[in-house]
């Protein structure tokens, strides 16, 4: 799989993501120019508040995985600003005290990494890996 980027953010969620077209369109509409600061509302929008809090909160074991993957190549990829904007709007959430035993049980080694940056910010450096 090609890196994740910026300006193909909107794609790649659209294909993981398909119950969320809608609200990709519409985040791809209002600023069509600068995808770079749309990763953000993304993150947000899409791949915290319409993947993980909904599969969270229903219990979808099958969704519950499908963002883990997710977040792993956001995570892993040659973008700055899809690594940035996916530690700051999903890995911020995903490391709080309530969901460590889900965190645990599904975390891949960018996102073991992103959360340890979060928890010793002199500690290991977020650099992608690839699986």
């Amino acid at each position: 799989m090609a890196s994740v980027t910026s300006e193909n953010l909107p794609a790649y969620l659209a294909e993981r993501f398909p119950e969320a077209r809608a609200d990709i369109e519409r985040i791809h509409g209002a600023d069509p120019d600068t995808p770079a600061l749309n990763a953000y509302t993304y993150m947000s929008e899409v791949v915290w508040s319409s993947g993980f809090e909904l599969a969270i909160t229903a219990g979808d074991e099958l969704t519950i995985q499908r963002c883990f993957r997710v977040v792993e190549d956001l995570l892993a990829s040659d973008d700055q600003n899809v690594r940035a904007a996916a530690s700051i709007r999903v890995t911020q959430h995903l490391s709080v005290r309530k969901l460590r035993r889900l965190v645990a049980k599904h975390a891949g080694p960018n996102l073991r990494r992103d959360l340890t940056r979060l928890r010793d910010p002199n500690g290991p450096k977020m650099r992608p890996t690839r699986a």
